[in-house]
């Protein structure tokens, strides 16, 4: 099974040019993989506005999937709108009372778990329901898809300034599963692997711009329309970030 990761577009208004650069143009470049491609999924991981969640830039981002022809999940990063983003999509079943969208599935064997942290942190209402899918069911490998990186990325200023607030509630969770998991997130704006005892964290970079990870304040970094690719076979994932040069 192949399942194709894009994170942070952060699609502006139509005539909009946030730092000079076209947003709806990257996206769809990030897009063109996905036709050749076809991949078994699509999960766009979050913030998919520019700046916060409007209906019609999220019914944009829907035509613009649509026409792929591929199955695709997508979920709130901290710059969108629960409730709008699952109006848009059709997805009001998984919206919780908490006001968060987290949901989970089992595809060819795996479990994936997509969950809402756009809030910064879980609601506790989600904390209960991500210990009760994870640990009274060990029967397949897991997959987590989240928009925060859930530990220290060691990316100084994301890290200082714009942190998943409950890395240590998340350690406590890994210590407390059976089963391995992989979690594959964005926010950060840069390409970086956190290979972690029961658990591997995979941040895949945006394609509106980057974060040069070397500096204790914000450094722009050259970066380019992108996706992660994740290949799942017989139990095992192998994972790499391709880019529209």
């Amino acid at each position: 099974m192949i399942i194709n990761q894009i994170t942070d577009p952060h699609i502006a208004a139509e005539t909009e040019r946030p730092f000079g650069k076209d947003t709806r143009d990257l996206f769809l470049k990030s897009l063109e993989f996905q036709k050749r491609e076809r991949p078994d999924l699509l999960v766009v991981t979050g913030d998919l506005c520019f700046r916060e969640g409007e209906e019609e830039t999220y019914l944009w981002i829907v035509e613009q999937l649509d026409k792929l022809s591929v199955p695709y999940r997508v979920l709130p990063g901290n710059h969108d709108r629960p409730s709008t983003l699952a109006r848009a999509f059709n997805m009001g079943d998984h919206l919780k009372n908490s006001g968060e969208l987290y949901f989970d599935e089992i595809i060819d064997g795996y479990h994936l778990i997509y969950t809402d942290s756009s809030a910064g942190e879980f609601s506790s209402e989600q904390w209960d329901w991500l210990y009760n899918r994870c640990l009274k069911d060990d029967r397949f490998p897991k997959l987590l898809f989240t928009h925060h990186p859930p530990l220290r990325g060691e990316v100084p200023y994301m890290d200082n300034e714009h942190p998943f607030r409950q890395w240590g509630l998340f350690e406590e969770f890994i210590e407390k599963t059976r089963t391995p998991i992989s979690v594959f997130c964005g926010h950060y704006h840069t390409e970086k692997s956190l290979l972690r005892p029961g658990v591997s964290v995979f941040i895949t970079p945006s394609p509106f711009f980057g974060i040069d990870d070397r500096y204790q304040d914000f450094e722009e970094a050259i970066t380019f329309p992108c996706y992660r690719r994740i290949q799942l076979r017989n139990g095992e994932l192998s994972t790499s970030v391709f880019y529209n040069r």
